[in-house]
């Protein structure tokens, strides 16, 4: 059992078990240890530190090529000469040792008793005697050599791979000037073919190409950037219009140009980018297109200067090489005979041709834009929602009828003379809810600054006559070819009428919740009675039919409170009370009451938070109810239901997650509003009025909250709300 433990254990592990082995029986000691000694696969030896063997067992003996221990100590008595190969590696062995007082995995080269050389690796370790002076060293020896030659043809290997792969790449080299040259042979128009070239030249040689032209004039032209990235194209683009070659600048392009030879930078880092950019916004733009190694190469010939093609590498993480270099001046040679050919070709007359034919496309297109334009402002001036159109600065540049008269103006060609914030100074803007409308939410304000809005109601009431009226209003920004916002259209739909008939709504809903809770109420309470009546009576399906009676009562009762709820909200009178309580006591409270009514579904809650929190405890209850409630019904087949809850950043999050339906993604913005029902799969609904989710949701905003979903269809919803431990009630 010893023998197989040191035999199967780690270099230093065995070496401890060897030590303790030799300190506590000697060498010559018991047949146990004999046993072990003698049987070992792995070679194990103890020897001075001058060099000479004191005892080794037969497996070193036959690693080394001896016949016997015997015949092995009586001709090795020098290790340092007649063992290693290269006698400093017992130095090397000596000095470590002595430093550490163990050594493992020391490789080494000796020699066999035939002289053949093999490989070994050594774990030994130096005894000392109780004064700390070293009196031998022992250790474990194996033969490596099986492994060692393995590694050195595995190295052979990766050559003869690498000479074959650089002949392969040689052959891709030659097949892509094959490639170029039938690019630039196939049109007349270099211009044409220079693109073509780019596309080519990406991702082939680089991540993203720029070739740029010297005309007469010593200016440049740009011809094309293309990026391997096509998201980043509209970068490339920017970089195109905004950022041309120019010869006077510290762009490496113009350095090469001036210098008349080719620049190569092979690692690029920050430092270089920051000298060679035209200022921060163009730097910006190089780092997002992404440089890792950049080359320059001229377009020459005879002496002339027509252009350069720079190379870039990014986010491919390639470097450039001096054999790159080499085939990028072979590329740029067929590109300035390609240039030259077809500027011979040309001639004055074709050039002359072709600039007429561009004038007379000019001139078609520009009648054909007015045309466009005349019936597009008459289709404008007809279509009832109001539209106008601002520029960047927010001056009014159209205005159809519609607009003008909603606003007041007998013509737009009036309204058009006014400025925005003039027109903005006749009306009181508000939000649905009544409260004033922030005049830098404004859409149309959000839109110059480039972003997107969503549809948003504003109520507008004219100062002068108390006129109001609700407009549905989006603004859309319309870019130019820079990225930049060119004007901003403004579309107003008037939902006057349908705000009415909401209101309409609401005031009946709210006459007949009142009037309807008094008699439900009395129904109730009788109903209470005559439970109360038939305690202790046998007849079990009267009680059956009351408590069925009960439960449809308790529902209306909900649906009633829900509407007055609602009614209030609109006026903006319901109460909060806030008191300070116990939250967790609060949630488990919740739970409990809830448990027995759920016969199919188990309430688990999860969390454990003691503070204490300053809440309108009714309130949010009820938002509580209505979640753990929702949870149960739209998940039928489930047989859980979780809440969760955890203090974050002096909030408290309450997550309520059901394992059932799920909400499509396309109604999930839109389940807190009010009367919103959640449809089944045959077109249906779920019994209620869409009105729970829709309180819960004003409730928390009351408390300066926030709640929201996250739903997977099949795999059920999350509600989660979160509300300051401190919850500061709206006004």
């Amino acid at each position: 059992m010893f023998a197989d433990s040191v035999l199967r254990s780690p270099p230093k592990r065995k070496i401890l078990m060897l030590e303790k082995s030799i300190i506590d029986e000697p060498i010559n000691g018991d047949n146990l240890y004999r046993s072990i000694f003698e049987n070992a696969i792995e070679g194990i030896y103890q020897s001075t530190p001058e060099g000479k063997i004191l005892t080794a067992n037969p497996a070193l003996a036959k690693i080394l090529g001896y016949e016997s221990v015997e015949d092995m100590t009586s001709n090795l008595v020098n290790i340092k000469t007649q063992f290693y190969v290269n006698s400093s590696t017992r130095d090397k062995f000596i000095r470590l040792i002595r430093s550490k007082g163990l050594i493992t995995d020391f490789e080494s080269q000796v020699r066999k008793k035939d002289g053949d050389i093999i490989w070994i690796s050594e774990n030994a370790r130096a005894v000392k005697n109780k004064n700390g002076e070293i009196i031998y060293f022992e250790g474990l020896v194996q033969d490596i050599t099986d492994r060692k030659l393995a590694e050195e043809e595995k190295a052979q290997l990766i050559i003869e791979q690498s000479a074959r792969a650089e002949a392969e790449n040689a052959n891709l080299k030659l097949s892509f000037l094959v490639e170029a040259s039938k690019i630039l042979s196939q049109s007349l128009d270099y211009r044409t073919s220079l693109k073509n070239l780019a596309r080519l030249i990406v991702p082939i040689i680089a991540d993203w190409c720029i070739i740029d032209l010297v005309e007469e004039s010593n200016n440049t032209s740009r011809v094309e950037v293309v990026h391997i990235d096509s998201k980043k194209n509209r970068l490339a683009n920017i970089l195109k219009n905004n950022y041309p070659l120019s010869l006077d600048s510290s762009q490496p392009a113009a350095l090469s140009l001036k210098l008349n030879k080719p620049l190569l930078v092979s690692r690029v880092d920050t430092k270089w980018l920051s000298s060679i950019s035209l200022n921060t916004k163009h730097l910006k733009l190089l780092k997002a297109l992404g440089v890792c190694s950049y080359m320059a190469i001229p377009i020459i010939s005879r002496g002339h200067m027509l252009g350069i093609v720079t190379f870039s590498m990014g986010d491919s993480g390639r470097h450039y090489q001096q054999a790159d270099l080499i085939l990028a001046n072979d590329l740029a040679g067929r590109v300035a005979i390609s240039i030259e050919n077809s500027l011979l070709f040309q001639g004055a007359k074709q050039e002359i041709g072709e600039r007429k034919k561009a004038e007379d496309k000019l001139r078609i297109r520009e009648k054909e834009y007015k045309k466009q334009k005349n019936q597009l402002e008459v289709i404008l001036q007809n279509v009832s929602d109001g539209i106008a159109v601002q520029g960047k600065e927010g001056k009014l540049m159209f205005v159809n009828s519609a607009a003008a008269r909603t606003i007041g103006y007998d013509h737009p060609k009036n309204m058009l003379k006014e400025s925005n914030n003039n027109i903005l100074d006749l009306f009181e803007l508000k939000e649905e809810n009544g409260n004033p409308f922030p005049l830098d939410k404004l859409p149309s304000r959000l839109a110059v600054l480039g972003k997107n809005t969503p549809e948003t109601i504003i109520r507008f009431r004219k100062k002068d006559t108390n006129h109001e009226r609700w407009s549905l209003v989006k603004a859309t920004p319309v870019f130019d070819d820079k990225g930049e916002v060119q004007f901003v259209v403004n579309v107003f739909h008037d939902v006057t009428e349908l705000k009415l008939v909401e209101k309409h709504k609401d005031e009946f809903l709210a006459i007949a919740s009142h009037e309807l809770k008094t008699p439900i109420t009395t129904i109730k309470a009788f109903t209470q009675l005559i439970q109360a009546r038939l305690i202790k009576t046998e007849d079990g399906i009267v009680k059956a039919y009351l408590e069925k009676v009960n439960l449809q009562l308790d529902k209306l009762t909900r649906l009633v409170n829900e509407l007055l709820d609602l009614s209030k909200m609109e006026k903006g009178s319901l109460p909060f009370y806030r008191t300070r309580f116990d939250f967790n006591k609060f949630i488990k409270d919740i739970v409990g009451s809830l448990q027995p009514a759920f016969k199919t579904h188990k309430l688990i809650l999860k969390g454990y938070v003691s503070k204490r929190v300053y809440w309108d405890k009714d309130r949010v209850s009820e938002v509580m109810v209505n979640l753990i409630t929702n949870a149960v019904k739209y998940s039928p087949g489930a047989l859980k239901v979780l809440i969760k809850t955890k203090e974050i950043s002096n909030h408290m999050q309450i997550e309520v997650q059901d394992f059932g339906i799920g909400i499509p993604k396309e109604f999930q913005k839109r389940v807190f509003d009010r009367f919103f029902q959640v449809v089944k799969h045959k077109g249906e609904t779920y019994a209620g009025l869409g009105l729970g989710l829709y309180i819960s949701s004003q409730i928390i905003r009351q408390h300066r909250g926030k709640i929201s979903v996250r739903s997977n269809i099949g795999k059920g919803s999350s509600f989660i709300i979160r509300i300051p431990i401190e919850g500061r009630v709206l006004n």
